[in-house]
């Protein structure tokens, strides 16, 4: 992990758009639909979410999220994660779900992968990065997405600060 983090203290922004920046794809599309509308990034003291999104169709939804957490709040900033670490607890650093609908699936444990955040709001007003991560293949899983993999970049503008409570 770098010394610089994603996160940072109390604070809750808000980004959304979906442009030529934002993809999402892997193995994971042969067991799950992976296609999405716009992109969506929270962040608050601790935590990252980064959350593909269908907004129309039979079942609008979250395609994907992925959820970042760290040990302390820090500034945001420029810089990779190691989504397969823990937290100082034991706890694993991050999770991927996805909510369709009726659906609302978790998927197996990150086993490997990296979080990088290219830009914060930079100067042409964007949220830039990408990510990829392979999920673990237990035998007896009851996850979807076992052994599978996902990657993705975003390219989110606009953004609120709303101070979190």
């Amino acid at each position: 992990m770098s010394g610089r983090s994603v996160l940072g203290a109390g604070l809750l922004a808000l980004c959304g758009g979906c442009g030529a920046g934002n993809s999402l794809e892997g193995s994971l599309s042969q067991e799950l639909a992976l296609g999405f509308d716009d992109v969506e990034v929270r962040y608050s003291a601790g935590a990252l979410a980064l959350s593909y999104l269908r907004l129309s169709g039979p079942a609008p939804g979250t395609t994907f999220q992925l959820l970042v957490r760290m040990d302390s709040p820090e500034a945001v900033a420029p810089g990779s994660v190691d989504l397969a670490s823990r937290l100082s607890t034991g706890e694993p650093r991050a999770a991927a779900s996805r909510a369709m609908g009726d659906e609302d699936s978790r998927f197996p444990p990150v086993a490997a992968g990296v979080i990088r955040l290219d830009a914060w709001r930079g100067k042409d007003g964007l949220t830039r990065g990408s990510f990829g991560l392979s999920f673990a293949n237990e035998a007896a899983t009851r996850y979807v997405g076992a052994g599978r993999s996902v990657h993705g970049t975003f390219a989110v503008e606009g953004s609120a600060e709303v101070e979190s409570h």
